[in-house]
């Protein structure tokens, strides 16, 4: 029997992904028109997962183009998909990522296309893998601004290819075939999903209100916690690894805290708003001391790579501050607003330190690729 669950983030995905016990490995799918963001999620999973293949029929495309034009330097996607129409190349296409499906042997297959029918779905479908949708939710303006910055695509498809491509994307389901559909909210507005844990209900007291907060905040952290971690173990920057590492430390900090807290208002005690869980000029302290001691230079893919997990570390925090915002907004006792608003400011400080962090990434990339002075 099938399940489902619901992400607004990348990094919420990889979480997921991560607690899957499949042995015999994973297919995902990911449901979307044009402009959904399906090839940043495949991006971002083989950063984060590692074994991860990513098949994108418009990378065949290419590869066939440029081996019957290798004098060809630069190629458009319009010229790419004129020619494969001009020699009926669609279904040859089609026949290789299928083929490469089949071969494919690493833990996690991601197959980057549409995939919006069921029967354009169907022969991924026919694995022993376990198989997961991935469903991006978005409305028509969103999807068409993010279109439009896709200057590769976005002068050859157009905009009302998009929006039919949108209105004919069925849902994925259990009958379907997959173990599991992650249902993904790209729209602002429905964002709001971290907040779900604290909305006032009718009849629940203040205090049982904060435990919730407090423990579903318990279980944000130590997600953080080992996401920084596993992260640390991947990245090639020393300086990178060295601030996952003091960033898991923080969010274990955060997590005993949080538990103290959770303890005093179950046994009445109320909350504590003097105890504090960081040393907050040791964060100061942190912020405005260069990283050095990098060592080797890693190679410059290696650097792209740390480049992804600093921005989900980034969106993690950003996060974490707007949920302890918040939260501080929805309950009443002093004590515990101001216990809560001190989390969201020490979240705050985690952000200026990561920035600081990809700043000083995206500096000495630059540099390494000629770019500098910039």
């Amino acid at each position: 029997m099938g399940c489902k669950v619901t992400c607004t983030k990348f990094w919420q995905i990889v979480k997921v992904l991560k607690s899957l016990d499949a042995p015999e490995g994973v297919c995902i799918i990911p449901i979307g028109a044009q402009g959904s963001g399906k090839s940043t999620l495949g991006r971002r999973l083989k950063v984060a997962l590692g074994d991860v293949d990513v098949i994108s029929p418009d990378a065949i495309r290419m590869r066939l183009y440029k081996k019957a034009h290798p004098e060809e330097e630069r190629v458009d996607y319009g010229k790419v998909w004129d020619w494969l129409t001009e020699t009926g190349k669609h279904e040859l296409v089609r026949k290789l990522t299928k083929e490469r499906f089949a071969k494919s042997v690493a833990r996690f297959v991601y197959i980057d296309q549409m995939n919006l029918t069921r029967r354009s779905r169907r022969p991924f479908l026919l694995t022993d893998r376990f198989k997961i949708a991935v469903y991006f939710h978005l409305d028509e303006e969103t999807l068409l601004e993010r279109h439009r910055r896709r200057f590769d695509k976005a002068a050859h498809i157009p905009e009302t290819a998009v929006l039919v491509n949108h209105r004919k994307a069925e849902e994925p389901t259990e009958e379907e075939g997959f173990d599991l559909i992650i249902n993904y909210y790209v729209d602002e507005h429905k964002r709001s999903l971290l907040s779900k844990c604290y909305t006032v209900k009718k009849g629940v007291s203040d205090v049982q209100k904060s435990i919730e907060i407090l423990e579903f905040a318990m279980k944000m952290e130590l997600e953080a916690r080992d996401f920084y971690r596993e992260s640390g173990d991947r990245v090639a920057r020393d300086d990178v690894r060295r601030l996952l590492s003091r960033l898991a430390e923080w969010e274990e900090s955060h997590h005993r805290f949080l538990k103290e807290q959770r303890d005093r208002l179950k046994s009445s005690a109320g909350w504590d708003a003097s105890a504090i869980p960081l040393d907050e000029s040791e964060a100061r302290d942190i912020l405005e001391r260069p990283w050095k001691g990098r060592g080797v230079e890693p190679p410059l893919s290696e650097e792209a790579s740390d480049f992804s997990v600093i921005r989900m570390a980034l969106g993690m925090e950003t996060d974490f501050r707007n949920f302890y915002l918040k939260a501080a907004a929805n309950v009443n006792d002093p004590d515990g607003k101001a216990v809560l608003t001190k989390l969201a400011d020490w979240e705050g400080e985690h952000q200026k330190i990561i920035d600081e962090q990809y700043r000083q990434l995206h500096q000495d990339f630059m540099a390494q690729m000629g770019f500098a002075p910039f």
